[in-house]
């Protein structure tokens, strides 16, 4: 509490005024994340012009956030507050896999992803295999960047889903900047 009421430049009293404790703080800090995540993947969705702009979109966003966020944040959330961390594993497993879910089949339904994939599978195994890239035992931030691993899966991802048609808009979404890759 005592580096947060130095980086926001009030003290700890103003702090206590609006947050019981410190769990309180991130409990409510976190919730009101993931309400503004939510609504931004709903939003994307919509603005998409397809699943795969969508799912670029989704991606160039989750890397402007991760490329401000301490790696170590996921894991000290599950040490320090794990009631928090549970939280954030509803909201991963639930919110994040059926977007993956809807983004898979918008893209099956608009014959740029593979026709037989099986959706859930896939959704899952795109789902663990990005969280996987927190896990500071797997991807110590000594030896690799949070950012291009969560990259190169997201690229395997893509790659492994779209059909020809797909690869051809990806190649083409690449070599034009749309979005960043």
């Amino acid at each position: 509490m005592d580096e947060i009421a130095r980086e926001l430049g009030i003290s700890k009293k103003t702090i206590y005024q609006y947050f019981e404790n410190k769990d309180d703080l991130v409990n409510q800090w976190t919730q009101n994340f993931l309400v503004q995540l939510e609504a931004s993947l709903e939003n994307t969705a919509k603005v998409a012009k397809n699943a795969l702009e969508e799912c670029l979109l989704n991606d160039q966003n989750f890397m402007a956030m991760f490329t401000k966020m301490n790696p170590g944040f996921f894991h000290d959330l599950k040490k320090y507050f794990p009631q928090v961390n549970e939280i954030v594993g509803k909201f991963k497993a639930n919110t994040i896999s059926v977007r993956i879910e809807k983004m898979i089949q918008r893209g099956i339904d608009e014959k740029i992803f593979r026709s037989e994939i099986h959706i859930p599978v896939i959704a899952k195994v795109h789902y663990h295999s990005m969280d996987l890239c927190f896990d500071m035992n797997e991807f110590p931030k000594s030896k690799f960047d949070l950012v291009s691993t969560l990259h190169e899966i997201q690229e395997m991802f893509l790659r492994g889903i779209c059909n020809e048609e797909g690869l051809r808009l990806l190649l083409q979404y690449r070599s034009q900047k749309v979005v960043s890759n």
